[in-house]
């Protein structure tokens, strides 16, 4: 099975070719279909609105209709989808809400149909009557649609869903904790009900066991001690009975869950929440390029009124302007220009001619935008590597100059009749 599902994971669907897959996803027809969305939210706000006012009478001829429009309309936009996208309707990056709006258009049809054929068995069928209920409340979750159109509520809706499993186990260990102390507290409850016998009144006895009459109980008193379902100290009242033991133990019940489990169980929870809500490395990177396409843009008008007639930089000019707001600039976008003669040497030495009389504004910035990642791990690994060459050249370099120069001192002492040693000393 999880063979089957990390081959579905890695299909990936066509991109959608043709007039009707350029009007289906349009920014036009997403702000048609998020109108309407919005329309039936209000509309269905309306409609319950209604029904309680107006109890034990149906619907209105106009409610009726426009409730049909609504179906046609996201029936129309479901085939429209399916008929672009085809079978990457069930495994493109929408596919569970595309799947989610194919259920809720089936169930609406089917609502509808069953109430235009037979309306009568619809009222009277307890099975049919049922179902059509389901169907209604169904119908109530087209309003969840609205979020897939705003990025930040399909954020949200995204870190809350991914957050389930964090907040189950966060319910079940919180279950843990009021079982044990639940155990010990039916317990004392036990055991002083025993005890006292006779001299305990009915109405007392009910009393505390309506708060630890079983471990349930027990667990779901705590539980509203500490989540303000129940004043704690009435519940703190009754532990007083069974014992001093036990009432200083309920107040460090009390202290431990709302200080540290509650907390904890929180911050677990938010900090995966805060994780699922993070883009992915995808969308990471897109953001990236995007900011790096902005920033060569910004730089290519910065240079552009430094551009002489015939294609070429003025560089003096621009090294007049790099002191004041030319020098802000480049420093806002992340280009240091502390030194602008050093500024000015670096963009010869980046560019391709490393001739200061055939600089182009392309090349101006094209060695900005080295010197503004000059940072990252890609520049300094090339910088770590044309410094192991230049340190190895030095090296042969120095090696030949010394065999050179002992050849040269051995030539010079065998001339004045002295007997060179082979270590270049008479």
């Amino acid at each position: 099975f999880s063979n089957y599902l990390s081959w579905w994971d890695a299909l990936k669907a066509p991109a959608p070719t043709g007039p009707l897959a350029r009007l289906v996803t349009s920014r036009q027809f997403e702000a048609l279909c998020f109108f309407v969305i919005a329309v039936n939210a209000c509309f269905m706000w309306y409609a319950t609105n209604w029904a309680v006012d107006h109890k034990g009478v149906g619907t209105t001829v106009a409610m009726e209709s426009l409730e049909r429009a609504f179906i046609c309309f996201y029936a129309v936009e479901c085939v429209l989808k399916l008929a672009v996208h085809r079978l990457g309707f069930f495994y493109n990056v929408d596919m569970w809400w595309n799947i989610f709006d194919l259920v809720l258009i089936i169930i609406s049809v089917v609502d509808l149909l069953m109430s235009l054929l037979n309306p009568a068995e619809a009222t009277t069928n307890v099975v049919v009557s049922r179902l059509l209920r389901l169907c209604k409340m169904a119908r109530l979750l087209r309003g969840l649609r609205v979020v897939r159109f705003v990025h930040e509520l399909r954020l949200m809706l995204n870190s809350i869903t991914g957050s389930l499993s964090g907040l189950t186990w966060s319910v079940i260990m919180l279950c843990l904790v009021n079982y044990i102390f639940g155990l010990i507290f039916v317990q004392g409850a036990a055991n002083y009900l025993g005890e006292a016998g006779h001299h305990v009144s009915v109405e007392e006895e009910l009393f505390i066991l309506s708060w630890f009459g079983s471990v349930e109980k027990a667990m779901l008193s705590q539980y509203m001690a500490v989540a303000g379902g129940e004043d704690w100290r009435i519940i703190w009242e009754v532990t007083t009975d069974f014992g001093t033991e036990y009432s200083i133990l309920f107040v460090f019940y009390v202290a431990f869950s709302q200080i540290a489990l509650l907390n904890i169980l929180t911050a677990i929870f938010v900090s995966q929440a805060m994780e699922l809500a993070k883009p992915d490395r995808e969308s990471q990177a897109n953001e990236h390029r995007r900011l790096e396409i902005e920033a060569k843009d910004e730089l290519h008008v910065l240079f552009k009124e430094f551009e002489e007639e015939g294609g070429g930089v003025d560089i003096g000019r621009m090294r007049r302007h790099l002191w004041d707001r030319l020098g802000a600039r480049l420093s806002f976008l992340g280009v240091s220009v502390l030194d602008p003669d050093m500024f000015l040497e670096l963009v010869q030495a980046l560019s391709d001619t490393g001739d200061a009389e055939t600089l182009t504004v392309g090349d101006v910035v094209d060695a900005c935008i080295h010197m503004r990642s000059a940072s990252s791990g890609v520049q300094l690994l090339k910088m770590g590597m044309e410094t192991q060459r230049i340190d190895k050249c030095l090296t042969e370099f120095q090696k030949q100059m010394d065999k050179r120069l002992m050849a040269l001192e051995d030539v010079l002492l065998a001339d004045v009749g002295l007997e060179p040693d082979g270590l270049g000393a008479p």
